[in-house]
């Protein structure tokens, strides 16, 4: 069996050396006295950590888990076994603490390890370890199924992912609710990201599970705080001037940050209004969007996840009238934050497009262009805006970036040998780019991309491979085996697009971007018409599905062009599939396209009728 990841994630995390060692039960002793045995004084002999170990390697060969998530996940399992010396809850509680932050480094250093983490849950089962799970240990086994998996093999897959999920969460929130949870959780298990992050891209209605997970969390909170009220009364200002907070896990060059940027810095404009940004972003500084966020601030706040209680209280004590939390359900930290009220009113929107299921949000912000209907879809008030609700900045009037015509002089053929796209062996290639995150690939939308490929022979699929390359290989196996043999070599993949330009050098070179569905694009979407391309789009039923469609009709209002985009929204699979052949397949028909976009893409930029909204709502309590 193979340590050398385990060995050198315990280097860089703990021992601070680039110089793997092996890793043999005494080095497992070696790390247990040093960073779990001496902080603690426990009482632990050699013998009994000796035991420990290959107890622990014992576990590893069993469950065939040679991953870096291994040894941080036994490392609790194997403190749970030998409980005998550590009867002390607060002791527990602390070596607990050291478990949760230990699996945090451990996803910062591999994100894969989410992914790989809900595998071995599913792998482990307690009575295949020689009686080595405690009745503790057991319990923890049986919330695996919070775990929410970020891939979607089928339909059937997400419905069995949905059924267990719900299944735990009734069971596991009864024991909370009879104060008889036997888990630790006094340090609540504050992962890199949140655990059921993965239900929005199964396009079913989460307003139920969310709701229960929102109650599950704060009875958790409750058990594990109990020092800080989850409700307190907090009273508006009655001030001219109204504190406004923003909290998010990042702002920097991420979606949520693009989003908000705008709204952020035109808020800050106005002379009543104090902003306030929380984030847990030490490294906040190091992007041009965050350096401008800093500067629109009147007050920047670090929070950390090890300080909860701290939290909590700083942005009560700030006085905050209204907090928006950007990206719920995206972060456990600040998800956690909105489950409690810290300001009179509290509100989220789409930095991620579901609800957030927390009884302590009062309003979900979306715009009328992207909802189809509200009943039932959120658990918090829908307040549904005229505007598309954020200000997004255009890249070529405030960051003095035009992508068009930085490379108008080259061709696109040009453009595809530069990015090492393969050669396509035809002289007039289609090419369908796909460049949302791999997440978004419902197993739906498998079957257009085989009828694409089926029904165009010159076709070629362009996916991008994405920073999450675990993720990445799950959907190409899933494709491998939806996608018929004589179609899966025009299925093209290249690197994340790392290199300044890169991406939209790849955007330039296809002929038609595809939004996925029933999860579809924004963000990339207005990439797409930054390079004046044509995005087809199937809008779903849910804010997540109807952002492309939205922006068009804002487009087509604004310019008062009803029907401009129609052969850019398609009313069914087989409709999209009619669609995009035709787009690829007419260069007069994409230009025609492409020019409108060109000519009224301007009124999705910098609109000041969002600001006014939110301004308008802040003033308002």
């Amino acid at each position: 069996m193979n340590f050398n990841a385990i060995n050198l994630f315990i280097d860089q995390a703990f021992f601070g050396t680039n110089n793997p060692t092996h890793i043999d039960v005494n080095h497992i002793i070696e790390y247990y006295t040093t960073y779990i045995i001496t902080p603690y004084d426990l009482s632990i002999s050699q013998e009994n950590l000796k035991d420990l170990s290959s107890k622990i390697l014992k576990i590893l060969e069993k469950v065939e888990c040679n991953e870096l998530y291994a040894l941080i996940e036994l490392v609790f399992a194997g403190l749970i076994i030998h409980r005998g010396r550590l009867d002390d809850r607060d002791t527990f509680n602390k070596i607990y603490r050291q478990w949760i932050w230990s699996r945090w480094l451990l996803a910062k250093l591999n994100e894969k390890v989410p992914i790989v983490a809900y595998d071995k849950h599913l792998l482990l089962n307690p009575n295949d370890i020689e009686g080595s799970m405690t009745h503790e240990m057991q319990e923890l086994y049986k919330t695996r199924y919070l775990f929410v998996p970020l891939w979607n093999m089928s339909t059937a897959d997400i419905l069995e992912v949905r059924s267990n999920f719900e299944k735990t969460l009734i069971t596991t929130s009864k024991t909370i609710h009879n104060n008889s949870l036997l888990l630790p959780y006094n340090s609540l298990p504050f992962w890199y990201t949140q655990p059921a992050f993965g239900l929005t891209y199964h396009s079913s209605n989460n307003s139920t599970l969310l709701g229960l997970l929102g109650q599950f969390y704060k009875g958790l909170l409750e058990l594990s705080f109990p020092s800080i009220p989850v409700q307190v009364t907090q009273q508006h200002s009655q001030q001219s001037t109204k504190k406004v907070g923003f909290i998010a896990r990042t702002f920097t060059n991420h979606a949520v940050c693009r989003i908000s940027l705008g709204l952020i810095e035109k808020l800050s404009a106005y002379t009543d209004i104090d902003l306030y940004i929380y984030t847990t972003d030490i490294t906040i500084n190091s992007h041009q969007f965050s350096k401008r966020i800093l500067a629109a601030a009147n007050t920047v706040r670090i929070i950390h996840p090890s300080q909860f209680t701290e939290t909590v209280t700083q942005i009560r004590n700030d006085s905050i009238d209204t907090l928006v939390v950007i990206d719920s359900f995206m972060d456990i930290y600040t998800y956690c934050v909105g489950l409690y009220r810290c300001a009179p009113l509290q509100l989220t929107t789409w930095g991620h497009p579901d609800t957030s299921g927390s009884p302590n949000i009062d309003n979900y912000i979306s715009s009328r262009y992207f909802e189809k209907q509200v009943d039932n879809i959120y658990y918090e008030k829908p307040y549904i805006m005229n505007s598309l609700s954020f200000y997004y900045y255009d890249l070529k009037n405030s960051f003095n970036f035009d992508a068009i015509e930085m490379f108008k002089d080259v061709s696109q053929d040009e453009l595809r040998k530069e990015l090492g796209i393969p050669s396509t062996g035809t002289e007039t290639p289609h090419i369908y780019g796909i460049i949302s995150s791999m997440f978004k690939f419902h197993p739906s939308f498998d079957c257009i991309i085989n009828a694409i490929l089926h029904y165009d022979k010159n076709a070629y699929i362009l996916l991008i491979r994405g920073v999450h390359e675990e993720l990445y290989l799950r959907v190409i196996d899933r494709l491998n085996r939806t996608i018929l043999d004589d179609n899966k070599a025009r299925i093209i993949t290249v690197p994340y697009q790392t290199v300044p330009f890169s991406y939209e050098k790849l955007l330039l070179s296809c002929d038609v971007i595809l939004d996925t569905s029933p999860f579809g694009g924004c963000i990339s979407t207005y990439d797409a018409f930054n390079c004046n391309k044509c995005v087809l789009t199937l809008p779903g039923n849910k804010l997540y599905g109807r952002f492309t469609q939205g922006l068009y009709k804002f487009m087509e209002d604004k310019n008062n062009a009803q029907g401009t985009f129609t052969d850019l929204i398609a009313k069914n699979e087989d409709n999209y599939v009619e669609l995009a052949l035709k787009i690829a397949a007419y260069p007069s028909f994409r230009r025609t396209l492409e020019k409108k976009i060109a000519e009224m893409k301007h009124v999705l930029y910098e609109n000041q009728e969002a600001v006014d909204e939110w301004y308008a709502l802040i003033k308002s309590h």
